[in-house]
């Protein structure tokens, strides 16, 4: 015996006896159909919750990745360590605006073959000066 029909003899003698066997039918199948949708409903709700619980869980395991990138790159740059400008770089941030000041239409290519000119010109002596130890 379906559960729908249980349903139906659970209802009361009066009204059962007074239906036709046309609105008998139309109610059991109105049961029988309400009982199907109820149960689509809940596996519908059940696995929608099973898909967000799965978004949850990947969204979470992609944060806690990105904060282990993110640990991994401050610790690599904190442990990297900047070596000392040269002495022509030094020579070429104290030359540099003296030298774009007297050509000021030159490129910045220019004024680069200009100030390694110059470098080349100057003693080793001149050169120590600007070497930073």
């Amino acid at each position: 015996m379906s559960s729908t029909t249980r349903v139906y003899k659970k209802t009361a003698k009066v009204i059962r006896a007074n239906l036709t066997s046309e609105d008998k039918k139309l109610i059991l199948k109105f049961l029988s159909t309400h009982k199907k949708n109820v149960k689509k409903a809940t596996k519908d709700a059940a696995k929608q919750a099973k898909i967000s619980e799965k978004e949850e869980k990947k969204a979470a395991k992609m944060a806690e990745k990105e904060e282990k990138k993110a640990a991994r790159k401050a610790v690599k740059k904190a442990e990297c360590i900047k070596r000392k400008p040269t002495a022509f770089a030094n020579y070429m941030k104290m030359t540099r605006s003296s030298v774009k000041s007297e050509n000021p239409d030159a490129s910045f290519g220019d004024i680069s073959k200009i100030v390694g000119g110059n470098w080349k010109k100057l003693s080793d002596e001149e050169k120590q000066q600007f070497k930073v130890e």
